[in-house]
């Protein structure tokens, strides 16, 4: 996490998701914790970051990412395993 510059403690794991869209095999692993700090950081491979509330996500967030927004403030702490 070093890319953006946060310090992350408590993680525990909210999904384990596999994708075959865009003609790849993905595994998309979730962690979610309510202990972090950032620091401001400037690193070649991140172009941009920022924090939103989980209820005022950008417009531009993917449906996919939503879904699984949802499903955390749905169930927190419960650990899930789908299809993204």
């Amino acid at each position: 996490m070093e890319e953006v510059g946060a310090s992350v403690q408590e993680l525990q794991l909210h999904g384990l998701y596999h994708s075959c869209h865009e003609g790849k095999s993905d595994h998309i692993t979730i962690f979610a914790s309510r202990q972090f700090q950032r620091e401001p950081t400037r690193d070649c491979e991140i172009e941009q970051v920022a924090s939103f509330s989980m209820e005022a996500l950008p417009e531009r967030t993917s449906p996919a990412t939503r879904r699984r927004i949802e499903k955390y403030l749905a169930a927190p702490g419960r650990a899930v395993v789908a299809p993204w």
